[in-house]
């Protein structure tokens, strides 16, 4: 009996955890960034205690970067990446534990050429091998998205409404993520296969495998863009090939918009990544470029077409992730390009 409400305690403050950052998004978004109407907002709608202690912290502005609760080793960020582990690369090989996890504005030592043992017969010279160490600098960065909704989406509290915001927000931020992380590891390695014929999908992957898998016991992942996932169902005729990611060919696989085409192996086990801190800023009182691929940068202004909020009674949210990535020897990941036949 005890335990039984243990459990069911734990999976109650999990849920919460998962939805605190969600919840302090949303009020500062109907609260178009002021920290006061958002924790009222908070507190009437029933919001997690763990968001509404956080929205007492937030800044003027509507910003919550450098609260301790989104820094750091906070169980809410660990709950925040387990939710983006679905769609996210980056997010599946932290919640799996799959590549080291180092603090940020640290040394990362690499060995550029792997030590070696070898059995030696009695009274024979032990081998000798010079050690080449290569350090990289473990600094961070940043990733985010921006999504605008109408502030009646905003504040609706119908269920339906709040998923599908939620959903977007989170798919938002894993596809920046994986896009920065993957850009940063080495693909030099590229294969090609093609879409209809399963033999040279094997080969490709065979090969891309042989690249970057050296040391036995290595995590490596599958990130596949959301075509390629498409374009490989149904080539196996044992249903190994999902187009919703799970596992090809046994590794585990990520349909992620992160990858724009084609398919990435990664060892993870070869690389250093971490996540410091998540943040939010709201804001209803500016004016947007409403485009995938804005041009109206502060150093190079180009002249383009922007939309006000709050003519158009829409609020927007940032969402953003500081993390830090780096490979700890080459060949880490492996490209496959999808031709058609």
């Amino acid at each position: 009996m005890n335990q039984t409400l243990a459990q069911l305690r734990a999976a109650a403050k999990e849920t919460a955890e998962r939805s605190t950052f969600f919840h302090v998004c949303k009020a500062l978004a109907v609260g178009h960034g002021r920290p006061d109407a958002a924790l009222d907002f908070a507190r009437e709608n029933g919001a997690p205690l763990a968001a509404q202690a956080i929205l007492k912290n937030v800044v003027a502005g509507g910003s919550t970067a450098n609260l301790p609760e989104l820094a750091g080793t906070s169980t809410i960020i660990a709950s925040y990446m387990d939710t983006l582990a679905g769609s996210s690369i980056f997010a599946r090989a932290i919640a799996d534990g799959a590549l080291h996890r180092a603090p940020f504005h640290t040394r990362i030592i690499a060995a550029a050429n792997p030590l070696q043992a070898n059995e030696i017969a009695e009274g024979k010279p032990v081998r000798v091998r010079g050690l080449d160490l290569v350090a990289k600098s473990f600094g961070p960065r940043m990733a985010a998205a921006i999504t605008v909704a109408s502030d009646e989406l905003w504040r609706s509290t119908d269920p339906r409404g709040v998923v599908f915001v939620e959903r977007l927000l989170r798919e938002a931020v894993a596809s920046a993520v994986d896009a920065a992380v993957l850009a940063t590891l080495d693909d030099a390695n590229d294969f090609t296969a093609v879409i209809d014929d399963l033999q040279s999908f094997k080969n490709a992957f065979r090969n891309a495998l042989s690249a970057i898998h050296k040391t036995p016991g290595h995590r490596i992942m599958v990130a596949c863009s959301t075509q390629a996932a498409n374009d490989l169902t149904g080539l196996d005729d044992a249903g190994r090939i999902d187009p919703l990611g799970g596992s090809i060919f046994g590794l585990p696989t990520v349909v992620t918009t992160g990858v724009t085409e084609g398919l990435v192996l990664v060892d993870w086990a070869s690389v250093i990544g971490e996540v410091s801190r998540i943040e939010v800023v709201a804001s209803n009182g500016g004016s947007l470029q409403l485009d995938d691929a804005p041009t109206n940068a502060s150093d190079t202004p180009t002249a383009t077409n922007l939309v006000s909020m709050f003519q158009t009674n829409t609020t927007a949210v940032k969402a953003g992730v500081w993390f830090a990535c780096e490979q700890n020897r080459d060949d880490v990941a492996a490209t496959i390009t999808l031709e058609a036949s």
